[in-house]
């Protein structure tokens, strides 16, 4: 994340700034500089209250962060942009507040926009869902923003201090942990279901082996006393159960087939007896029906002879019946004649009326013949009446609009003749234009240069007396130099050497004595006394050691201020001014202010002339346009015209609707007229037709009767020679015959059922006779009875295979799935004792008692304690490293840091160290987290870090080294903030956000050393 602008609105000292750290050049390095209480604390604050809505420390409360000199009905708001992973956001933050007069307070408000296609897109508004927004987005939660981007006053050491438990909330979100505890959470619910899963299948097989049929085998029962745990015991088993059951089984079947060899032979006799007892009483039944039978022989003969009496009366009967049908048919067809010929006459007289109907209208032809004519010349008109209805319309419209357009046509002719009059002798100028514009262009350049110059002068007199003052420090820095070397040197520097030799000289005194030689210098020892003066060394020695220090200090400032003279002189030497060439700033200004007017004005007449010369070009196209309409209304009037003339010449009528009426009426007359002709005409032809008919039915009917009357003559003659044959007198004795004639058919049946019955009676007795020779009859209840047991037996042992089938096949599915199960167990314990293995090690149950998590944390916090262990070294001389704790703590373990120092060659508790000491490893820490964080990708981008004091802990060799290490930091891409009252940053740090406060509110600004 990188700043970009930073607007603060009522918040804190700053009632309406805006920072933009855009002037920050690419990772730079810059100073937050400015009194105590000016409001430098709070830029931090705010950029964490835009993020988070909180403080950039934790003691301060959002009610403490609003200006006490704000409107009372304004609120405070924080604008914040930032880069994040080449995208640009940007959030809103107001904080809520009551406004004056009122007692409720207004909310707070969260707007978070994201810059896409030149424009900032709203992505939240809501502030729950904002302030989630913005954790995903960044990565971190407010507590480790501030560990990681703003180091705060009093929090900069808490992530170096903080315990194993508040670590791992640190380094879980920066490196993403969470996933391998969802690992073990997933690898322990999948061991849980398994064993679930695997003690379920105990159970089944439990189930299943206490299930098995023993077949009340006392063997059998004993096996089922085996433990279902011992799975390999109970597959060995198994086999004997359904063994036992087939054994058993086996006998059953052969009972089974002896009783059904039994039932079968006792069935088939009892099936012959029945036969025999059932043949025997359908012979009795079928001699005593025959003889019933022949008790109506005599009634059979009598109508036998009462047959051969109705078949010689039969042809005599039938030309009767011949002679009747005729006699029928003759009287239809006198009928027939009589109906045609009253027909005919009715069509004669329809004929003769039809005519005269025809003679009247032949009568009015010549009248109709005329109308016709007229209908057919006029029926365009009348198909187009509206047509020539508008044509009388339009012709008074156009006549009316033709004059409107002539007096138009004068008008507009007026008009361009008046503007060609204001334009006349006047042209467009556009070259004087480009000129005066070119002009005007070099005037400013020259206006530009002049400034330039006048503003290169006065930074030249304000270096030139920056520089004098500096030199006169630098002379005067100079002359105290020199006095303290006067001084330094003026110091009697023999027997310095000697201080801290005390204890030596006094060893050196005990083994020596007089007259010996000394083992230092070599001469002849000629006293023991004490002639060495130790105090006077050690107050001497201090005396060089504080002049030496003054002195690093003065030749310090020396080189800064030679440095700045340098500078100065640089910046002045690069700033080249001729005297010769400064320009009249004042006459360059009057001259451009006469070339702008005399530009303006050739500009105006050019829009002039050229709004004139549009205006004339309208006014010419709009005369074309009213000369084309009125002679597009000339046209149409004359169109108009040709169609009335046609139509008053050809209907000899002037007005639309007298036409109109006149045309209906023909029209209905000249229709009424052909109507009735072709009614009379059709009405002709059809009574032609149906007298032709007519005429033809009736010789029809004529014919059939002298065929009908000849017919019955023959058969009269035919009636006459047969009753002659017959012997018969009379037609009365005729017709008593025919009366028995219908019932020939009823006869003849009846005589040939009688027969049929007799015959069907003496085969069936024949074939019964057959079938009960030589056989004799048994005791069928006896028969039935024996069956009857032996089928109980049957079914009673039938039960019995079916059940034991059943207990086979049950016993038989429970084997196999016992089988199953096993298979199955022994396979799943095999594949899973590994899981079960690695889900033990991953929950910490192994001897380091570790968490895969926190085994994965402790190797990223060793990557960062090496990352940091590289600065720390170099900023504490090689004296200081920081190492984890191995020891157990609060439930966590390995997340601790100590601090190991190399003068002791010992650990000990980081919090030993002293304030400077823990600012330098708690800034290493820090920077080693930032490094391996973006190296391991864990989703946060630190492209920026701000720090809030903790250096004036810092002696003059450690501060150089930790601002050595914060500069460094530039190659690494990251902008680093610092906020301190160190003057010598002031020196080092060449940028700097300066916050200046005018007891009410603070302002800021970017400035250069």
């Amino acid at each position: 994340m990188k700043p970009m602008i930073l607007k603060l609105n009522n918040f804190g000292p700053f009632l309406n700034e805006t920072i933009d750290f855009r002037n920050i050049d690419q990772n730079q390095l810059f100073l937050i500089s400015g009194k105590t209480g000016s409001g430098k604390t709070m830029i931090f604050d705010a950029i964490v209250y835009a993020l988070y809505g909180e403080a950039s420390t934790k003691n301060r409360k959002e009610n403490d962060l609003r200006s006490h000199f704000a409107d009372g009905n304004s609120a405070m708001q924080v604008t914040f942009e930032f880069e994040l992973n080449d995208k640009l956001f940007k959030i809103v933050r107001t904080g809520p507040f009551v406004k004056e007069g009122n007692t409720t307070k207004t909310p707070a408000k969260l707007n978070v926009f994201e810059y896409i296609e030149n424009e900032f897109d709203l992505r939240e508004s809501m502030v729950s869902a904002g302030n989630q927004f913005i954790i995903d987005l960044i990565g971190v939660n407010a507590e480790q923003f501030r560990q990681l981007f703003i180091l705060p006053q009093g929090e900069f050491k808490k992530f170096l201090l903080s315990n194993s438990k508040e670590k791992q909330g640190i380094l879980r979100t920066l490196f993403n942990s969470e996933r391998f505890e969802e690992i073990e959470k997933r690898l322990n619910e999948n061991v849980k279901n398994e064993k679930i899963q695997i003690e379920e299948r105990y159970k089944n097989i439990e189930r299943l082996w206490n299930d098995i049929h023993t077949f009340e085998n006392n063997d059998l029962e004993e096996l089922k006393s085996i433990n279902v745990h011992q799975t390999d015991k109970i597959n060995e088993v198994l086999h004997r159960f359904n063994e036992f059951g087939e054994k058993i089984g086996r006998k059953k079947y052969e009972q089974k087939k002896s009783h059904e060899n039994e039932i079968e032979k006792v069935e088939q006799k009892l099936n012959d007896n029945k036969e025999l007892e059932f043949n025997l009483n359908e012979l009795k039944k079928n001699e005593n029906e025959l003889k019933q039978l022949k008790q109506n022989e005599s009634y059979i003969n009598q109508h036998r002879a009462k047959l051969n009496k109705i078949n010689e009366i039969k042809p005599l009967s039938q030309l009767l019946d011949r002679n009747e049908a005729a006699n029928k048919k003759l009287n239809q067809a006198e009928k027939s004649i009589e109906i045609a010929v009253h027909s005919i006459n009715n069509l004669l007289k329809e004929k003769e009326e039809n005519q005269l109907g025809l003679n009247q209208l032949s009568e009015q032809e010549e009248s109709i013949n005329k109308e016709k004519d007229y209908l057919e010349k006029t029926n365009t008109f009348y198909n187009n009446l509206s047509q020539y209805l508008n044509s009388y319309k339009e012709k008074e419209r156009l006549s009316s609009q033709l004059v409107n357009l002539n007096e138009k046509s004068e008008l507009v002719e007026r008009e361009l003749l008046e503007l060609n009059e204001a334009i006349k002798s006047k042209e467009i100028n556009y070259s004087h234009v480009e000129q005066l514009s070119q002009d005007i262009f070099n005037i400013e350049k020259e206006i530009e240069q002049a400034e330039k110059i006048k503003n290169d002068m006065q930074m030249k007199e304000e270096l030139n007396s920056k520089l004098n003052d500096t030199k006169a420090s630098y002379n005067q820095k100079c002359i105290e130099i020199d006095d303290l070397s006067n001084k330094l040197y003026e110091i009697d520097k023999t027997e310095i050497n000697l201080n801290n030799k005390e204890t030596l000289v006094e060893q050196l005194q005990q083994v020596v004595s007089l007259g010996d030689t000394c083992p230092i210098c070599g001469n002849k020892i000629t006293s023991l006394g004490q002639h060495i003066d130790f105090d006077s060394i050690n107050k001497k020695q201090n005396l060089i050691q504080s002049l030496q220090e003054d002195l690093n200090k003065m030749n310090i400032d020396k080189a800064k201020l030679e440095s700045s003279l340098n500078h100065l002189t640089e910046q002045i030497n690069n700033i080249y001014i001729d005297q010769n060439s400064i320009p009249d700033i004042e006459n360059l200004y009057s001259k451009i202010s006469r070339k702008k007017e005399e530009k303006e004005k050739q500009q105006k007449e050019n829009e002039f002339i050229l709004k004139t010369n549009k205006k004339v070009e309208r006014k010419r196209q709009e005369t074309f346009e009213i000369r084309n309409e009125v002679k597009n209304a000339e046209s149409k009037i004359e169109q108009c015209e040709i169609r009335i003339n046609d139509f008053e010449s050809t209907t000899k009528h002037t007005e639309i609707d007298e036409f109109e009426s006149y045309f209906k009426k023909l029209k209905s007359n000249v229709d009424h007229y052909l109507k009735s002709l072709e009614e009379h005409q059709q009405n002709r032809n059809e009574i032609a037709q149906k007298l032709s008919i007519e005429e033809n039915n009736l010789q029809h009917h004529k014919q059939t009767k002298n065929e009908i009357q000849e017919d019955i003559k023959q058969t009269q003659q035919a009636i006459e020679a047969e009753m002659n044959r017959l012997n018969i007198d009379s037609i009365e004795q005729v017709q008593d015959i025919v009366k028995i004639v219908n019932e020939k058919e009823e006869i003849e049946n009846e005589i040939k059922e009688y027969d049929k019955q007799i015959h069907k009676y003496e085969l069936e007795m024949n074939r019964l006779k057959e079938l009960v020779a030589g056989k004799k009859l048994d005791n069928i209840e006896e028969i039935q009875k024996a069956l009857s047991q032996l089928k109980v037996e049957l079914e009673h042992l039938n039960h019995e295979i079916a059940t034991l089938e059943y207990q086979l096949k049950l016993n038989q599915q429970k084997v196999d799935e016992i089988v199953s199960n096993i298979e199955y167990l022994n396979k799943e314990l095999k594949e899973q004792q590994d899981i079960f293995n690695l889900a033990e090690i991953l929950s910490g149950r192994n001897s380091q008692k570790l968490t895969l998590e926190n085994y994965v944390l402790i190797y990223y916090l060793e990557k960062i304690i090496a990352q940091a262990n590289l600065r720390l070294a170099t900023m504490s001389g090689q004296r200081y490293q920081l190492q984890r704790r191995e020891a157990l703590s609060q439930g966590f373990s390995g997340l601790e840091i100590d601090v190991f120092d190399f003068y002791s060659n010992k650990a000990r508790h980081i919090s030993s160290l002293s304030g400077g000491e823990t600012f330098q490893a708690s800034l290493a820490l820090a920077l080693g987290l930032s490094e391996i964080v973006q190296q391991e990708s864990g989703g946060i981008s630190l492209q920026s870090m701000f720090i809030d004091e903790g250096f004036g802990t810092l002696d003059q060799e450690t501060l150089e080294t930790a601002l050595d290490t914060l500069v460094n930091l530039k190659s690494t891409g990251r902008m680093v903030g610092i906020i301190s009252h160190v003057s010598e940053l002031k020196q080092r740090i060449p940028l700097i956000l300066e916050v200046t406060s005018n007891q009410y509110q603070s302002m800021t600004k970017f400035k250069w050393n």
